[in-house]
């Protein structure tokens, strides 16, 4: 109880809370949503302080590392713009949006079971600059496809805006996502892209990615995805996308024929 984020967040819930007297807003179970951003913090409160909540912010803190902090009534937590190393061990089966944005995190994997987590936002890992003597270390381990496969069957939106990968392998398991957030990363060319995708997806934003300059790019996605809605931050229709995709495929089947026949020449 004396721990300094278990006061912040009375504090806060005391000074928002309407038609509760002052013992019952000094009640930590009464509090259903935990505002501790921007508290100068190096470690969370237990959260099994808070039976009630079902929310964490705990942004634009100090956190390292984050252990053995578990609520199973907790369904959404951001920890964005910490300085997280390791995946937290945090919430519990409930958890449905997790925001580790802007964090130091390194080899990433998904340890554990989160059947209902949903949204999982991991852009922009930082960290010091390297030693010239030393390899720069990978923001996701090769294991990360796998584990989010294995471990969050319900996942329809990541983040992985600005995290230096060169492809979507990392998501070449994931048939579940509906949206995928890259921007900003040395994704080069199609063949770092179509493979990983699902006819299930929605949503795709390659923004500032070097692929996003090939103009069969959205051709590509769109036949690839017919569910397709919005690609690079611009809105398109079902007609739209269908027309676009059936123009990739009719010009592929072409060059296909074309090749066949030029090495039948040959």
């Amino acid at each position: 109880m004396n721990h300094p984020g278990v006061k912040l967040a009375v504090a806060r819930y005391s000074r928002t809370a309407i038609n509760k007297n002052a013992s019952e807003t000094q009640k930590p179970l009464l509090i259903t949503s935990i505002h501790i951003d921007s508290g100068g913090l190096t470690s969370l409160p237990q959260l099994s302080l808070f039976p009630a909540a079902t929310k964490l912010q705990a942004s634009h803190n100090k956190i390292t590392e984050v252990l053995d902090n578990w609520n199973d009534k907790i369904e959404d937590v951001d920890l964005s713009d910490n300085q997280l190393t390791s995946f937290p061990e945090i919430g519990g089966v409930m958890l449905m949006s997790l925001n580790l944005s802007e964090n130091a995190l390194r080899n990433i994997t998904i340890p554990r079971q989160l059947p209902h987590l949903m949204e999982l936002n991991l852009s922009i890992q930082c960290e010091k600059q390297p030693a010239p003597t030393e390899v720069p270390r990978c923001i996701f381990s090769t294991a990360f496809s796998q584990s989010l496969f294995d471990n969050c069957p319900q996942l329809q939106s990541i983040n992985i805006s600005m995290t230096g990968i060169t492809s979507l392998s990392c998501l070449e398991k994931c048939d579940s996502l509906r949206q995928i957030i890259c921007l900003k990363n040395p994704v080069e060319t199609l063949q770092d892209v179509l493979p990983f995708l699902y006819d299930r997806l929605i949503y795709l934003d390659l923004t500032d990615c070097p692929v996003a300059k090939d103009r069969r790019l959205f051709e590509a996605v769109c036949a690839r995805c017919p569910d397709l809605s919005f690609f690079n931050g611009k809105k398109y229709t079902a007609q739209q996308v269908k027309f676009t995709g059936s123009k990739y495929l009719r010009e592929q089947k072409r060059r296909d024929v074309s090749s066949k026949e030029q090495t039948r020449k040959t």
